[in-house]
C-alpha cells in the first residue's frame, strides 16, 4: 500500500494537519510548506514545517493564509518526494466564496501557463480596467465570482452549495481577426479546463472544501471584447462545497 498524505484545514486559526497513512512505522516524514502570495514560488522559501515519525498526524502551526507543500519521507534511508499540494489555512471566518476563488487562483497558476505565469488575478468583474483607472498587464487571467449560486443536494444535516467562478483569458488584440496567437489563447482555455474538469477535488479543507469541481462552457471568443481591442473567452468553474446546514 503507497503512503498517502492527506492536508486538512483546522479552521480555527491553528493551521493544519497532514495525515498519513500507508507508511512503514519505522518511516520519517517531514513537511514543507510555502506560503502562496500571488504565485508559486513567490516567496523563495520552503520551511520545514512539522515532522513525524510513523503513520498517524502532523501538525503545521501556521497563520492563516494560503500555502504550497510537500512531504519527504525516509523508509530505510532511502527518500521519496511527495507531489506538491495546494491548501489553506482559516480563521472560520472567511467567506467561502473567497476562499474558493483564491483556490483556484493556485491551481491556474500552478499550470504556469506560457506568457501567463502568476498573471492570474481575482477581480470583481472580468474587465480590461484595473483599478485607480490602470489596465492589466497583458495577458491575464482574470478570477472572479460571476454567476448564481447551486443547490444541487446534500445529506440530511448537510447542504451541497455550487459556487461559480468565471474563468476569463484576457489578451491584447488590436482588432486582428487573423489566427494571429488563437492557437495560444485556445490552448490556454483548453489547459484550464483540464485542470479543473471530471470531479476533481480542488483542496481539503473542512465545511468549506470542494469536494468536486465542473467546468461549465462559455464564450470561446467574445465578439464585442475583439472590437475593443482585447481577446477574452471564458469558462465556468463550478465548485460543489459541502456545508453543515443552519448557523
Amino acid at each position: 500500500m503507497p503512503t498517502t498524505y492527506t492536508w486538512t484545514d483546522n479552521e480555527d486559526g491553528t493551521g493544519a494537519t497532514v495525515a498519513i497513512v500507508g507508511g512503514g512505522v519505522l518511516d520519517s516524514h517531514s513537511v514543507y510548506t510555502q506560503r502562496f502570495a500571488g504565485g508559486l514560488g513567490s516567496d523563495g522559501v520552503w520551511t520545514l514545517g512539522g515532522a513525524g515519525l510513523g503513520n498517524g498526524n502532523v501538525s503545521l502551526n501556521l497563520d492563516p493564509g494560503h500555502f504550497f507543500g510537500y512531504v519527504v519521507s525516509s523508509s530505510g534511508g532511502v527518500d521519496s518526494i511527495s507531489s506538491v499540494e495546494y491548501f489553506a489555512t482559516t480563521s472560520g471566518s472567511d467567506s467561502i466564496h473567497f476562499l474558493l476563488l483564491q483556490a483556484i487562483q493556485a491551481r491556474i497558476i500552478a499550470v504556469n501557463l506560457a506568457d501567463v505565469g502568476s498573471n492570474v488575478l481575482i477581480r470583481k468583474i472580468p474587465t480590461e480596467r484595473g483599478h485607480d483607472s490602470e489596465t492589466y498587464p497583458y495577458p491575464a487571467v482574470i478570477v472572479s465570482p460571476l454567476g448564481t449560486e447551486q443547490l444541487p443536494g446534500g445529506t440530511n444535516a448537510r447542504d451541497d452549495i455550487g459556487y461559480p467562478v468565471l474563468v476569463s483569458i484576457l489578451a491584447k488584440n488590436n482588432q486582428d481577426l487573423s489566427e494571429t496567437n488563437l492557437n495560444k489563447f485556445l490552448l490556454w482555455r483548453e489547459l484550464i479546463a483540464k485542470a479543473f474538469r471530471g470531479d476533481q477535488q480542488l483542496v481539503t479543507g473542512g465545511d468549506w472544501n470542494a469536494h468536486r469541481t465542473k467546468v461549465e462552457p462559455g464564450p470561446v471568443i467574445s465578439p464585442s471584447a475583439v472590437w475593443n481591442n482585447l481577446f477574452q473567452c471564458s469558462l465556468t468553474i463550478r465548485c460543489e462545497a459541502r456545508q453543515t446546514r443552519g448557523l
